[in-house]
């Protein structure tokens, strides 16, 4: 762990491997965790038995490395107030980087000082960086805004009973305010680090893959494979179909689905529900169908998430998910 200071009263938090917290007993990851989320918030007090109270106030920038167990946390973060911004590092050719790995054993402490002298000489080369230069225009500004909705919502956290899974209440999604700031001021840094004073195309792009990088894994691959399987409209697709889209059991697929409609992102209902068969969804013998709900379409669109505005509307070439996902 590292902590830079400055003079202005500002933090900078350095978290080499934020999973160790992650792992602790919940009371004490709790209490980390707590006092992170109140710091970022700018200020922070603590009392000690010995009657000593110690207060901070002033402005804290944290940067952690984790490893894909935060997305079995997310829940609880979400509840409790999120405060990160997600950027995962996927690996294409895990060959490639075994190489490459290979061949620098040894070179840790040299690579590590020319790393550190890099990045010294690239943060020099700016003089008091003001946000106030840059500028946007109202299209994006728009984007901006749909991102950064759809992504406090789809993020919400659904907190269930630990041991049935059952729901134990209706969630509030997460309200935008944090996150719009957060993404607006990230990208205006980018926009900074580029020598650029507009929030582009491609600084948004950058933001958008922020934005999906910092939902929960698992429902990032739900919203992709629904687009790109246009699941949405008049076209519905169960459980099991989900399971087979993104290679999860369909139980799994089931309760995912169950928490994004809670967040109203999924619509839900039961096959057969509205038809002239016999209605035996009391039972529980009929299978739940899902689709995307027209509010995250108008956010997903908004947002340019998705490629959703490249979908075809062709409707002959409307996939037959009575076949593909068997619903008999």
């Amino acid at each position: 762990m590292l902590l830079l200071f400055d003079d202005d009263g500002k933090l900078f938090l350095v978290i080499k491997d934020f999973t160790s917290i992650l792992e602790m007993r919940a009371e004490a990851r709790q209490e980390i965790l707590s006092q992170i989320r109140e710091a970022s918030d700018g200020y922070i007090s603590k009392s000690f038995g010995t009657g000593k109270r110690v207060e901070w106030t002033g402005k804290i920038a944290v940067l952690a490395g984790v490893t894909p167990v935060i997305d079995r946390h997310h829940w609880l973060h979400q509840i409790l107030g999120e405060r990160f911004l997600y950027y995962r590092i996927g690996s294409e050719d895990p060959k490639t980087m075994a190489e490459k790995a290979k061949r620098l054993a040894g070179k840790e402490k040299a690579m590590r000082q020319e790393l550190q002298e890099i990045v010294t000489q690239f943060l020099d080369q700016f003089e008091e960086p003001k946000i106030d230069g840059i500028r946007i225009a109202e299209e994006m500004n728009q984007k901006l805004i749909h991102l950064a909705c759809f992504v406090a919502q789809a993020r919400t956290g659904v907190a269930r009973d630990r041991y049935d899974k059952t729901i134990e209440f209706i969630p509030e999604a997460e309200g935008p305010a944090r996150l719009i700031k957060q993404l607006w001021v990230l990208g205006c840094g980018i926009a900074i680090a580029q020598g650029k004073s507009d929030l582009d195309e491609e600084v948004f792009s950058i933001l958008k893959k922020i934005g999906r990088d910092s939902l929960p894994k698992h429902r990032d691959l739900i919203f992709k494979a629904m687009v790109e399987k246009r699941i949405f409209g008049d076209e519905w697709v169960n459980s099991k179909g989900i399971g087979r889209l993104i290679d999860i059991p369909t139980d799994t697929a089931k309760r995912y689905c169950e928490e994004l409609m809670m967040v109203h992102l999924l619509d839900r209902k039961i096959q057969g529900e509205g038809d002239d068969s016999e209605d035996t969804h009391w039972g529980r013998t009929n299978p739940y169908l899902w689709r995307l709900s027209e509010d995250c379409l108008d956010l997903m669109r908004g947002g340019d998430l998705y490629a959703l505005q490249d979908t075809n509307d062709d409707p002959e070439d409307v996939t037959n998910y009575d076949e593909t996902f068997d619903f008999r």
